[in-house]
């Protein structure tokens, strides 16, 4: 547990939720794997206070929930937390978009065209194309979140955006075909050129359309591995 963990003692909390939620994206830490604040502060070398802190948030950010035991656990990925992920997803998101688009940087359109036009999965190495794309995925979505001045629909988001991130690492581990990252890249395009030009009714549908997409794609990684709900 304690890889490459150097206690800092201003907000070791933090600290703390950043090591155990890079670990839990990483999949280090496995779905459904038992939370001890007590064995997480002894081999971390802290006291248990910050472990205790970085549970409570993690767990409102979804990615660990309270277990029987009255400790804490993994979420654990299946179908139904998938479609229940992208339902509220492609429910709000959408609604972001919509109110944050005269926000967009030219700046950040251009830096992100840039970096998808130049993204090319087919001849990256695996380590190299999965670095690459996740920071830029996150990064857009991110970015859509916090271009809407609704405060509660960026925390709902924020908590979505979290938990399809752990998803995506889970993807990742079992197997992605490049193909499917290319349709991404592809994906991400339509989308800056339709912000770009204006058209909120285009940037809605290419967005939704992304959404639905991520959704098919992730709910397809799940049905060798899981019985259906």
């Amino acid at each position: 547990m304690s890889k490459n963990f150097t206690p800092i003692q201003v907000s070791l909390g933090q600290q703390v939720v950043e090591y155990l939620r890079e670990r839990i994206y990483k999949v280090e830490i496995p779905p459904g794997s038992q939370l001890n604040a007590v064995d997480i502060a002894r081999q971390l070398g802290i006291s248990r206070s910050p472990v205790r802190d970085a549970l409570l948030i993690l767990a409102a950010e979804g990615l660990v929930e309270q277990a029987s035991n009255s400790g804490y656990k993994v979420i654990e990925f299946n179908q139904s937390l998938v479609k229940d992920v992208f339902a509220v997803r492609i429910a709000l998101e959408p609604i972001a978009l919509r109110e944050g688009m005269i926000r967009f940087g030219s700046s950040f359109l251009d830096d992100q065209r840039e970096l998808w036009s130049n993204f090319d999965a087919k001849t990256l190495s695996d380590q190299d194309w999965r670095e690459i794309y996740v920071v830029a995925d996150n990064k857009l979505h991110e970015t859509i979140m916090n271009a809407s001045e609704n405060r509660l629909l960026r925390e709902v988001l924020d908590k979505i955006i979290k938990i399809v991130m752990a998803i995506r690492h889970w993807q990742f581990l079992h197997g992605t075909p490049r193909e499917e990252i290319v349709s991404t890249q592809e994906e991400h395009l339509r989308i800056f050129a339709s912000v770009a030009s204006g058209d909120v009714n285009k940037a809605l549908e290419t967005l939704i359309t992304h959404i639905e997409n991520s959704r098919l794609r992730a709910l397809s990684r799940f049905e060798d591995r899981y019985p259906k709900d």
